[in-house]
């Protein structure tokens, strides 16, 4: 469970958003369940209760994209993202608002996986997306994002240039880890 609260005094406002992450998906095939409570900041009573499951994609995505913004360097054009799921999806979404990326790569766990989200996402953003495997996706890009629940390595850590700005979003359990030393 993670808990991820917040309060902003000028507002005032103050809610929590509280995720769950289980091992194995459920009958509707998902594995992350995330819901948004609301407080009234001047009584402490609840005021809202809400899925929040699109909040969780925007709110990570948008976290990379500020780093991204801040920390990657000025000529970035290229962007490669690992996984095929909801995060990939919105950080496809996303990430290009703040840096006008000339290139889009993904590579997902297989090469027919890749190609079908490469076409799907493409489609969507009306944009050329390719699907790659993973060195490709590496030593091409000039941003990273994993956006994966890998317990191992995705790629060997020498492929990635120097200058190169990673968003590891899915490595947030003692057991991920989506990157070498």
């Amino acid at each position: 469970m993670l808990l991820m609260p917040c309060f902003d005094p000028a507002l005032p406002a103050m809610g929590v958003k509280l995720v769950t992450v289980a091992e194995q998906a459920d009958a509707t095939g998902e594995r992350v369940h995330a819901t948004y409570v609301l407080f009234d900041p001047q009584t402490l009573a609840p005021r809202l209760l809400l899925a929040a499951r699109r909040l969780t994609e925007i709110r990570t995505a948008a976290s990379s994209a500020l780093a991204t913004k801040v920390l990657a360097r000025p000529d970035a054009r290229v962007l490669g993202v690992f996984g095929c799921g909801r995060q990939a999806r919105a950080h496809l979404r996303i990430l290009p608002l703040v840096r006008p990326f000339e290139r889009l790569l993904v590579c997902g766990s297989s090469p027919a996986q890749s190609q079908q989200f490469a076409n799907e996402i493409g489609s969507e953003l009306k944009v050329k997306v390719e699907a790659t495997d993973a060195r490709a996706c590496v030593e091409q890009s000039d941003v990273i994002c994993t956006c994966t629940s890998a317990s191992k390595p995705l790629f060997d850590g020498a492929w990635v240039r120097l200058g190169t700005h990673l968003n590891l979003v899915g490595a947030f359990q003692p057991e991920a880890r989506e990157v070498d030393d």
